[in-house]
């Protein structure tokens, strides 16, 4: 049924035309950081409303994708946080080498102590099966 389905699409939708919505229109800092990144989870929620409904999805299987998108309930709901584990999971395993160059050793490990407050301990646990270098390995 499209109850486990609207995880699938909810994680194919999460950065849905991200690049729509540049970082670089936001202010510098963390503040501006957190605002376009709700900015977006609004964004990318509504622009997959748009396509579910253009192609005949009812209106609970949109809200229910759309909740899992923005992270609606992350502490009570067990898609909005598999949704969360899942971008996390990816950030290490696609951009953490990069990050690692660009940021200085206490905010970098900042970021990383953040980044593992969201994720659940299964989600925690996935790390150890992403291959990594030795550098982002000992970071972890």
């Amino acid at each position: 049924g499209f109850v486990d389905g609207a995880l699938q699409v909810a994680a194919r939708a999460h950065h849905l035309r991200r690049w729509e919505l540049p970082r670089s229109s936001y202010e510098t800092g963390r503040a501006g950081y957190l605002k376009w990144k709700r900015d977006q989870r609004r964004r990318h929620a509504d622009d997959a409303g748009e396509l579910l409904a253009a192609v005949g999805y009812d209106a609970a299987a949109i809200q229910r994708v759309q909740a899992l998108v923005r992270r609606d309930h992350l502490a009570t709901d067990p898609g909005s946080q598999a949704i969360e584990d899942a971008a996390c999971l990816a950030f290490v395993e696609t951009q953490l080498a990069d990050v690692a160059t660009k940021l200085d050793r206490t905010h970098l490990i900042d970021v990383l102590r953040k980044t593992a407050k969201k994720m659940s301990p299964e989600g925690a646990a996935a790390i150890e099966r992403i291959p990594l270098g030795d550098a982002e390995r000992e970071l972890l």
